[in-house]
């Protein structure tokens, strides 16, 4: 059998994470202290984790865990099997209801879009570049987190964070706990309530088509 081969590196920086998760906010010093590393070794370890946002600083000296680690456990929830399905039904969703459609999943107080499809018509809404989005208190999104309950269908951002835009969102549950929201965004003058409606009773078609409704 041949000799396994471990690279030092990845070792140490992998020992980085673990060591910040279990502490949550670390210094320079304690890490140094804690995994035996010279400060300059460690600190070229800790820029290029920050550099893959995967810590991220607290201040100038502290770090604490980013954004792409907290996702790494989020998206292994979801699986590779789920995350195809996801992009079925979004599809399925955009191709019933003609507007922009997400699947989002809520990360510290940011929004990750995960999934998304586009709306055909001429005027819509495109996500930008980022995958990443501060969740506004009066976003759809953060109202869902807020107020999910059993007789919560969905909410609803009607221009309250961009004037001629409206967005609704809804959960998506795992063992009743709401863990990411299916949203939709479109033109206020097109995406009224009556719509936002008829969006909500597509999302009940397609998940239980797909049979996805312990999800809702």
């Amino acid at each position: 059998m041949a000799e396994k081969k471990y690279i030092q590196s990845v070792n140490r920086a992998l020992e980085i994470l673990e060591f910040i998760a279990k502490k949550r906010i670390s210094k320079l010093n304690e890490i140094c202290l804690a995994l035996d590393l010279k400060a300059p070794t460690a600190y070229a370890l800790l820029q290029t984790l920050e550099n893959k946002s995967y810590i991220q600083r607290v201040g100038k000296t502290q770090y604490s865990l980013g954004l792409n680690s907290l996702k790494l456990g989020l998206m292994y929830d979801l699986g590779e099997e789920k995350t195809k399905s996801i992009h079925i039904f979004l599809t399925e969703l955009v191709n019933i209801v003609n507007e922009t459609c997400y699947f989002e999943i809520k990360i510290g107080n940011l929004n990750y879009f995960q999934d998304y499809v586009l709306s055909s018509q001429s005027l819509k809404v495109v996500p930008i570049e980022s995958h990443y989005d501060e969740l506004l208190d009066i976003s759809a999104v953060n109202k869902a987190y807020k107020n999910c309950n059993e007789n919560i269908k969905f909410e609803t951002d009607l221009e309250q964070v961009q004037n001629g835009l409206n967005c609704m969102a809804i959960p998506y549950k795992n063992d009743n706990k709401i863990v990411a929201t299916i949203a939709f965004t479109g033109p206020s003058f097109r995406f009224n309530l009556e719509k936002m409606e008829k969006a909500y009773e597509a999302f009940l078609l397609v998940m239980n088509k797909y049979k996805m409704g312990n999800h809702i």
